[in-house]
């Protein structure tokens, strides 16, 4: 899918002319922006810097290089001091002297009085002539600058980008083999197309002070409202509620509590029921942002595993979103209470899967998996290579192929995916998608609930984290559309354990769950606790393998089966 500039990210427009933003690299290999200013004041001829945050020997070497430079070029200054201010987030120093070029052009902007476009960025050092020196991460310095930038001078000679990249091969299922392969990058051609950014290469501070006093202007930030939706999401708006009313009771009183918990539970409940997996997710952070106490999950998380995996499915994106969860509960590396609160949502989500005569043949998932788990591989070194940022893109690829390995194949299917739509989302999307996203909905429930996720967070944050975070709900709303169209349905397999009083009693219980949650008419839900939601999970599994054995023995009809199964269903 083609990709370009992300076009939500508010920056400054800076008309002041000795001010410029340029880009760096992190410790991360990502690219940052700094915001570079420079003033010429009344002193005794030096060189001065103040930082936030830090700068190293490298970067004070490269302000007297440009110092030096300018003053060849437009006289001496004994009589005056120069100022440099940098400033940067997301990284802890600033070092090096990829901005010395962008030094030397804002102390003459400063000198001349003569205002910098706010469209154009650079990157580059130089030396003691005045000529462009070449520097590293040009890739990853082009995808910072594209949020504002139409054009981005680069150091002669340093469009051609050779770098090493993996591809991978799959014997057999579960085994991966990399070959490490060369990779020539056209960075003009990959950032025109991916990020409609003009990378023009430079071979002196004059030429680039030329382009650099032109009028070109920083790129517009369109405006996009959010759509009207006609379609009400049933179980995702049950499991938002159900969401909410445990995040509620934990929370307790709103005017009283003024935490973090609070604040997420506002959230979740301020924002419009059009977009159930924004009100869930707030939820979510509620209810683990208000428990304190820790305990171990993957007993049960385990349990819960063998009741999938003995437990049939008509429906595969709703069971591959619970076992995603699970996968989470198991493997992920968060706090207990993060773990527990996936569980409890898996169990919820269980309680609510639709029953149906035929399943998914689960030799296909299980193929797809390793597919997909391949192709994630190969997106995800692509991703460090061309955008320095893929550390969320990891952390899915490993949750994969741990759930590969555990038989969890819908999840390692879904786990995949992500690390594929995080890769996919460290390139940016271009406006002709993001109008697209806009105007299309989606067939499968979660797949528009994640893009409804998306246009909220679009249409309510200027936050780049959580525009981050939007685009890669938008890639996998569209990764998870259709995924299962083409693959085969089978008859319900009744394979059952002897039933024994066991069994009995956990479907004994399961009634009296199901009827404590629905309550009598006229009066308040009540709210179940998690030993009830966890037991539900199996109970309504074991229920409805009950009742096909009935079903499949004649012992009870056609129509009291469907009664039965609907009213487990409904809850």
């Amino acid at each position: 899918m083609r990709r370009s500039i992300i076009l939500f990210i508010l920056l400054l427009n800076f008309g002041f002319s000795a001010n410029v933003l340029v880009p760096a690299v992190n410790s991360n290999m990502e690219g940052v922006l700094v915001d570079l200013s420079c003033e010429f004041v009344p002193g005794q001829g030096r060189v001065l810097v103040t930082t936030d945050p830090y700068i190293g020997i490298g970067a004070q070497e490269s302000e007297r290089t440009a110092t030096e430079v300018v003053k060849t070029m437009l006289g001496e200054f004994p009589d005056k001091d120069v100022i440099f201010v940098f400033s940067a987030e997301n990284t802890d120093t600033i070092d090096g002297g990829s901005a010395g070029m962008a030094m030397a052009i804002c102390l003459m902007s400063e000198i001349n009085n003569e205002s910098l476009a706010s469209g154009v960025s650079m990157t580059g050092s130089i030396n003691s002539e005045g000529e462009a020196v070449q520097v590293s991460g040009i890739l990853q310095k082009a995808r910072a600058v594209s949020t504002f930038a139409k054009v981005f001078l680069i150091p002669a000679g340093q469009n051609k980008v050779l770098t090493y990249t993996k591809e991978y091969i799959s014997p057999s299922e579960g085994i991966y083999i990399e070959e490490a392969r060369p990779l020539e990058i056209d960075v003009a051609e990959y950032a025109l197309e991916n990020w409609n950014l003009s990378v023009i290469e430079v071979t002196t501070v004059s030429e680039a002070y030329e382009w650099m006093t032109k009028e070109v202007s920083a790129r517009e930030i369109p405006e996009l409202e959010l759509p009207t939706f006609n379609r009400n999401l049933t179980r995702m708006n049950r499991l938002a509620e159900k969401s909410i009313q445990r995040a509620e009771d934990l929370v307790g009183d709103l005017d009283s509590n003024n935490s973090i918990a609070s604040t997420y539970l506002t959230r979740a409940i301020e924002t419009p029921a059009d977009f159930p997996y924004t009100r869930a997710n707030y939820a979510f952070l509620a209810a683990v942002a208000s428990q304190t106490s820790i305990e171990s999950v993957e007993v049960v998380a385990l349990e819960m595993v063998k009741q999938f995996q003995n437990f049939e499915t008509s429906d595969p994106y709703w069971r591959a979103e619970m076992e995603l969860r699970i996968s989470w509960s198991l493997f992920r590396e968060n706090s207990f209470i993060a773990k527990k609160d996936w569980l409890l949502i898996a169990a919820n989500m269980f309680s609510m899967e639709k029953i149906g005569n035929e399943t998914l043949d689960m030799t296909q998932v299980r193929k797809m998996a390793n597919s997909k788990i391949l192709e994630a591989k190969t997106s995800v070194e692509a991703a460090k290579v061309l955008s320095g940022e893929s550390s969320n893109a990891e952390e899915s690829l490993l949750l994969a192929i741990e759930s590969f390995e555990e038989e969890l194949y819908f999840a390692a299917l879904y786990n995949a995916i992500d690390a594929i739509a995080w890769s996919e989302a460290s390139k940016g999307v271009s406006y002709e998608y993001l109008q697209q996203l806009f105007k299309t909905p989606k067939e499968d429930e979660f797949s528009e609930a994640y893009r409804r996720h998306a246009l909220y967070l679009f249409t309510q944050t200027e936050d780049s984290s959580l525009i981050d975070a939007a685009i890669f709900s938008a890639i996998r709303a569209d990764l998870r559309e259709g995924i299962f169209e083409t693959t085969t349905n089978l008859p319900i397999n009744f394979k059952l354990p002897t039933l024994d009083w066991k069994l009995l009693t956990i479907i004994i219980l399961t009634i009296y769950v199901l009827r404590k949650m629905r309550g009598k008419k006229g009066r308040k839900k009540v709210a179940l606790t998690e030993d009830e939601l966890l037991m539900l999970a199996e109970g309504k599994g074991k229920a409805v393998q009950f009742l096909q054995e009935k079903l499949k023995k004649k012992e009870i009809t056609r129509e009291t089966y469907v009664k039965l199964v609907r009213e487990l269903e409904g809850f």
